[in-house]
C-alpha cells in the first residue's frame, strides 16, 4: 500500500481538449491520457521477470518500471475530488479538480503532455506529508520543499497558496494537539 500524494490541479486550454482530459481524469485515466502507456505493457505483470524484447521496444520489461519513468508514479489517477466542471471565462476554459497518486505527483506524465500541447497550461501543486515533500510544477518549472522546513509563518506569508490548497496549518495545529495530549497521558500514567 502506498503513501498517497495529493494532487490539486488547474489546467487552462482550448475547450476540445479539456472535455477529453475531463473524461479521463473522471475515468481514473487521465495519466494514459497526457502519456499513453503501450498496451503490450499494460497488460505484463511487474514480478521482476526480464523481457528484453520489451526492453528493446519500450524501455522496460513492464508496466510498474515505464509507468514510474514515463508518469512519475505507478499508478493513474485515484477517483476525483472537487467539481471537475469546465469553466468558461471569456474565450479561455478551465478546470480545476483534486486527486491522489501513489508516492509521487505525475509530473512526467503533465510534462510530456504540454510537450505535445502547447496551447494549454498547467499548473500542479502537491503534498505528500508521509515523505514531507510537497511542491507545485507550473509550465515546466517545478518548485519542491521539505514540509517539515517550512514554517507556520511561511504558510501565512509567501507560501500562502499551499496553505489554501492543502490546509497545512490545520493539520499541524490536530498534530500539536495530539502530541501534546500523549505528553499529558505519560506524565499523569
Amino acid at each position: 500500500m502506498p503513501n498517497w500524494c495529493n494532487n490539486n490541479i488547474e489546467i487552462r486550454g482550448p475547450k476540445n481538449k479539456l472535455e477529453k482530459i475531463q473524461k479521463a481524469a473522471k475515468d481514473g485515466k487521465m495519466l494514459n491520457h497526457f502519456h499513453p502507456m503501450p498496451a503490450e505493457l499494460s497488460e505484463t505483470t511487474a514480478n521482476g521477470t526480464q523481457r528484453p524484447e520489451l526492453e528493446k521496444k519500450y524501455g522496460f520489461s513492464d508496466w510498474y518500471g515505464w509507468a514510474n519513468n514515463n508518469w512519475g508514479t505507478k499508478w493513474d489517477n485515484s477517483e476525483v475530488y472537487g467539481d471537475c466542471e469546465l469553466k468558461q471565462d471569456g474565450k479561455e476554459y478551465s478546470l480545476d479538480f483534486a486527486f491522489d497518486t501513489a508516492w509521487a505527483p505525475p509530473i512526467g506524465a503533465v510534462e510530456k503532455y504540454l510537450e505535445e500541447n502547447e496551447d494549454v497550461s498547467i499548473k500542479l501543486w502537491y503534498f505528500e506529508g508521509g515523505m514531507d515533500f510537497m511542491g507545485v510544477y507550473y509550465d515546466g518549472e517545478d518548485e519542491e520543499y521539505t514540509i517539515s522546513d517550512v514554517t507556520d509563518e511561511e504558510l501565512e506569508s509567501n507560501m500562502k497558496e499551499f496553505e489554501e490548497q492543502f490546509n497545512i496549518l490545520e493539520s499541524r495545529e490536530m498534530y500539536r494537539e495530539e502530541l501534546k495530549e500523549q505528553e499529558e497521558e505519560e506524565a499523569h500514567g
